[in-house]
């Protein structure tokens, strides 16, 4: 079946030329992923209310989780913490405004995810970083929708930058997420995000929440298939 989750993320130009450059074995081995998703969003009614919207990570962060996973394939356990530091005055405020987490893929690389929403009002700022062996992408955000995202994928050979290509994010990431749909609908192209990969995602989030709720214990996540390249299994 044909299926597609909006992780408009996937479809940048940076993300499609690693994800290239993975696919054809020229990023080499995957080291660290980095990100952060910092906002400052009260949002409505059911928005911070933790039975309704299940709090920031898996409403908002889970595209920077996502961005994990579709570079560096499946975690094999993850650590984190949660609290609500700035907005205990508020009742009806009963997710998380600050978290951070720790990542252990299955092919030995780590990383880390940080979110708050406490950060700059009116600003949505969804950064990060991966490294490979040979490539290291920067993606890099204002979180102010009236300016592009930017990014540089930058070629290392251990000693020197051989040479970096920048981009402005400045695609329609709806609009091209949708003709993916309908390409892979018509059997014209692949499904770029499936509801398999939305599944692991949730995975991955519920798994960060059930460690916070245990003072950070690591929590074992068992996929039912391969998240992503890069996992060097199955």
């Amino acid at each position: 079946m044909v299926s597609q989750v909006g992780y408009t993320l996937r479809f940048g130009k940076a993300v499609t030329a690693l994800k290239q450059l993975i696919d054809q074995g020229q990023a080499g081995r995957p080291t660290l992923f980095e990100g952060r998703y910092w906002c400052n969003f009260i949002g409505p009614y059911w928005w911070a209310d933790k039975s309704k919207s299940n709090g920031q990570v898996y409403e908002q962060v889970i595209h920077i989780y996502d961005m994990a996973l579709y570079l560096f394939g499946p975690v094999e356990s993850a650590s984190g913490y949660m609290a609500n530091l700035a907005h205990q005055q508020m009742p009806m405020y009963t997710i998380e405004d600050t978290s951070a987490s720790l990542l252990r893929f299955r092919n030995g690389s780590l990383g880390t995810v940080s979110a708050s929403n406490v950060a700059l009002p009116e600003r949505f700022i969804a950064t990060f970083r991966a490294v490979f062996d040979y490539v290291t992408l920067d993606y890099r955000s204002t979180g102010d929708g009236r300016e592009k995202d930017e990014s540089t994928i930058y070629w290392q050979d251990g000693k020197t930058i051989n040479r970096q290509e920048n981009f402005v994010e400045d695609k329609d990431a709806y609009l091209d997420e949708t003709l993916a749909f309908l390409n892979a609908v018509r059997g014209e192209g692949q499904q770029i995000a499936p509801a398999r990969d939305g599944l692991n995602g949730i995975r991955l989030t519920t798994a960060v929440m059930e460690s916070a709720k245990a003072n950070g214990i690591p929590v074992k996540i068992i996929f039912q298939s391969p998240g992503g390249p890069g996992s060097g299994s199955e």
